[in-house]
């Protein structure tokens, strides 16, 4: 091989290998651009995350509170129905001893 064809030869390896760092240092600047990209992505959909659990804590507060407000509100209707219950029962008992009582009489004087 002749020196031209040697410096020929060299030439074209700088070429190339000109052309292939030029070519990475497009590659590595997309992927620099899509690294930023995936961290504002990233940091986005955290933040929606974040909102999203912040409503549910929310709404599950809200669904406590109001589960606890329907015990107390049975407890009381529980608590009145029981009362009713014990003063029905006693009223019934009475009505059924005055009218034993009644019956009692009407069997003696007759």
């Amino acid at each position: 091989m002749t020196d031209d064809e040697l410096r020929g030869l060299f030439e074209g390896l700088r070429r190339e290998s000109t052309a292939n760092r030029e070519d990475n240092s497009a590659i590595h600047q997309e992927i620099a651009a899509i690294r930023e990209d995936n961290s504002e992505a990233h940091a986005e959909t955290r933040w929606r995350i974040d909102v999203t659990n912040e409503a549910t804590r929310h709404q599950i507060q809200l669904v406590a509170e109001s589960v606890t407000h329907l015990g107390a509100t049975i407890e009381r209707v529980a608590a009145s129905f029981e009362e009713k219950l014990e003063r029905t029962a006693a009223d019934t008992q009475a009505m059924i001893a005055n009218l034993s009582a009644r019956v009692e009489r009407l069997e003696t004087t007759h």
